[in-house]
């Protein structure tokens, strides 16, 4: 009624010998031959992301945001890999895997007597945006799954001439664009004249209220991208000393990362 080889083995027992053979999980030590824990976690690849050692087995987890598939941690979307692209005057969605067939989804489609210039996708609210430049300038909506394509699921987000760049902060749930708007003035020494106002802007998705954060700008800003997690954007510059530059959020702590072997950065 005693196991001989010890809890963690299976004991064979001849009418001339016993064997102990561990069981699934441990190992023989080889000092003392008794049958120990194996830590699966010290083997490489053993889990996509985490793994945690438990006797005589192990279990593997995946970060916040991924979901487990096929013994792998894959990122959660709204829609699972898809690529979406900008492309004139539609927004196409390519789904994975990829391939050359040119079978897409079209999300999107603007009138001809104007382009899309930037585009970002907000998962955490299902939608994904665009601005366009001229005839109508601004920046856009429209849910990724409107099946029944209703107008009330698209419109207009804010209206600005010549938006560029755009970028979701997907925690807050802001905008942030670069814009070329003209601005018109009247001087005491010219009648009537124009300059062009380079700007980064911030305003709501859900919501009127919108401000240009920065305006002092050395060259036209392109491509911009955001980081809320650290609270901090970057865009692009180009001009006569073409940049990368960043700032927070809110448009302060301002420095230039890159700015020498830069021609015409644009995303």
């Amino acid at each position: 009624n005693v196991n001989p080889c010890g809890d963690d083995a299976y004991c064979n027992q001849t009418k001339t010998s016993l064997l102990c053979q561990c069981k699934p999980g441990f190992q023989r030590n080889k000092r003392n031959r008794q049958c120990e824990d194996i830590n699966e976690c010290m083997v490489f690849g053993t889990c996509s992301q985490h793994c945690s050692n438990i006797k005589g087995s192990y279990k593997c987890a995946c970060e916040k945001n991924y979901k487990e598939r096929n013994n792998s941690c894959i990122a959660k979307g709204s829609e699972d890999q898809v690529l979406y692209v900008a492309n004139d005057t539609d927004i196409l969605g390519f789904a994975y895997p990829f391939n050359y067939s040119d079978v897409h989804q079209q999300i999107s489609h603007i009138e001809h007597n104007s382009r899309i210039t930037g585009m970002d996708v907000y998962f955490q609210g299902d939608m994904i945006v665009w601005s366009t430049q001229f005839n109508p300038g601004g920046i856009f909506y429209r849910k990724l799954h409107d099946r029944e394509r209703r107008q009330s699921n698209s419109g207009l987000i804010v209206k600005f001439k010549r938006p560029r760049g755009i970028a979701v902060d997907w925690v807050a749930g802001n905008i942030y664009w670069t814009d070329h708007s003209r601005m018109h003035w009247f001087s005491y020494y010219t009648t009537h004249w124009t300059s062009l106002r380079y700007s980064i802007n911030v305003g709501q998705l859900k919501g009127p209220n919108c401000t240009r954060l920065l305006t002092s700008m050395a060259g036209e800003p392109y491509a911009i991208a955001v980081n809320p997690k650290k609270g901090m954007m970057y865009w692009t510059v180009i001009g006569d000393r073409s940049h990368i530059e960043e700032s927070s959020m809110d448009g302060t702590l301002r420095r230039i990362l890159v700015q020498k072997n830069l021609q015409r950065p644009t995303g």
